[in-house]
């Protein structure tokens, strides 16, 4: 009996230093809900977003919160907020998307997939890597940080190649030897 007693004392006194967390989570290009994304305290509780991206975190130690958030083609979210004892807070967050580049590499004569690696590679060198074409020749690179990147074919020599778009609607001309002409400019989400 006095073990109930203490657990229901315990229970009252951590109650009432106890808050909730709630609110959406959004793509800050499209506005649209980002589902499944994580929420969580850090040292704390968590949850998933719905479909139409809502979360909802109860028990949350009152004081200064250290917040998490992130999902998958998105960039890392940490941010913070202050919830008093017995408060509910309304946290709505956006997360960046992060960039992608699709594309096919065929020989630039016969239009036959090259099979063999594609380097992209970000300007300033802290980006990009290495992508395996598959049979089609088809290759692809996720989750870009924003920046300007440069393509090009590895390991083959003697071997005119052109670079196309992924794009049906916008296939794009043939590139020159062994490189996408310039630099590509990726933005937020620019795939």
């Amino acid at each position: 009996m006095i073990a109930v007693a203490v657990f229901i004392l315990f229970a009252k006194a951590t109650g009432s230093v106890m808050g909730s967390v709630s609110g959406t989570v959004t793509d800050s290009v499209t506005h649209k809900p980002v589902h499944p994304a994580q929420v969580r305290v850090v040292s704390g509780p968590g949850d998933l977003t719905d479909a139409e991206g809502h979360y909802s975190l109860n028990g949350v130690p009152a004081g200064e919160l250290k917040l998490r958030i992130e999902s998958s083609g998105y960039r890392r979210l940490d941010t913070g907020s202050s919830l008093a004892q017995g408060d509910s807070l309304k946290l709505d967050f956006e997360l960046r998307p992060l960039a992608r580049v699709t594309g096919k590499i065929v020989d630039k004569d016969t239009g036959d997939p090259i099979t063999r690696r594609v380097l992209l590679e970000q300007k300033d060198g802290f980006g990009g890597g290495y992508a395996q074409p598959d049979k089609n020749g088809g290759f692809e690179f996720a989750d870009l940080e924003p920046g300007d990147y440069s393509l090009t074919s590895v390991g083959i020599d003697d071997v005119a190649v052109r670079v196309e778009k992924a794009d049906p609607k916008n296939p794009g001309p043939a590139y020159g030897d062994n490189a996408y002409p310039g630099l590509i400019h990726l933005d937020d989400g620019e795939q």
